[in-house]
């Protein structure tokens, strides 16, 4: 059986608590990585998705990565990231993840980091499982889509009120022309500008609380269509009748983690790693 020590992989991006953003993003885009784990000097402290990023306005050059990471104590955070043995299944590893709501989970060893489980590593090593199922059996069908002059401010708020990293672009008529994702919106620099990221606190993702923009925010980027940074390439597109292994190798080959369901011409769905991730996590 698989297990953790299978998928540990060791080249993960380290920011310690007094880092701030600014460098924290640097790293990000180095190595081309969307999660870091944080310590304070040598000892763990938790995870840091660039997601979380969008919950707050934040000026990068100041704010601390300490303010933002999700810690290893349900009592010091309502943000919580499981750690993993190395003998830990897929199954476990699975659920913990989908729980956690996270890309990439730590594995340590009497209390040292070896490494950690990137959630396309568990995608890869659990779709041989599914040769018999079908994209439209686990993909999400009520799609959410946004018009290509949809403003950055709509999509957001889109994100936000849905809790979904992906959104594909529609034109007038309905046809798919791109795909909008978290990474678009934080690594553009009409967003976060060159002191800081002006979305402000009424766009939190945090379950139960009301997403939306409040008047005299510094929100003038906010207003621009999304069409001037959706991604236009690596939309990923297949039929709803395609099996899930198969899915997973056009995401693979494509480098995204979606993948847009298809029909006559128009979007029907989206599937997404972490939609087998937690069909997996409830099997």
């Amino acid at each position: 059986m698989t297990t953790a020590q299978d998928l540990l992989k060791t080249n993960y991006v380290s920011a310690d608590i007094n880092d701030t953003i600014a460098s924290l993003l640097g790293k990000f885009k180095k190595a081309k990585q969307h999660f870091a784990l944080v310590f304070d000097k040598n000892e763990y402290m938790g995870v840091v998705e660039r997601r979380f990023l969008l919950t707050s306005r934040i000026n990068v050059a100041e704010m601390k990565v300490k303010n933002v990471v999700k810690k290893r104590s349900k009592s010091k955070t309502p943000f919580y990231v499981p750690e993993l043995c190395i003998s830990d299944d897929v199954k476990k590893i699975c659920k913990l993840m989908n729980a956690a709501n996270i890309h990439a989970l730590p594995v340590l060893e009497k209390g040292k980091v070896l490494g950690v489980v990137r959630a396309w590593d568990l995608v890869q090593a659990i779709s041989s499982e599914y040769k018999k199922v079908t994209c439209e059996q686990l993909a999400c069908l009520d799609l959410v889509t946004v018009k290509e002059n949809d403003t950055i401010s709509t999509v957001i708020n889109a994100i936000s009120k849905h809790s979904i990293d992906h959104i594909p672009v529609v034109d007038t008529l309905g046809k798919t022309v791109g795909m909008i994702a978290l990474s678009d919106l934080l690594e553009n620099p009409r967003i976060w500008g060159a002191e800081g990221q002006h979305v402000p606190k009424g766009a939190s993702r945090q379950p139960g609380k009301r997403a939306g923009y409040q008047h005299g925010e510094k929100t003038s980027n906010m207003d621009l269509p999304i069409k001037n940074i959706m991604s236009k390439v690596n939309v990923c597109c297949t039929t709803p009748s395609t099996t899930i292994p198969s899915a997973v190798k056009l995401m693979a080959d494509g480098g995204v983690c979606s993948i847009i369901l298809m029909q006559n011409g128009k979007a029907v769905g989206i599937l997404t790693m972490k939609d087998i991730l937690a069909d997996y996590a409830k099997s």
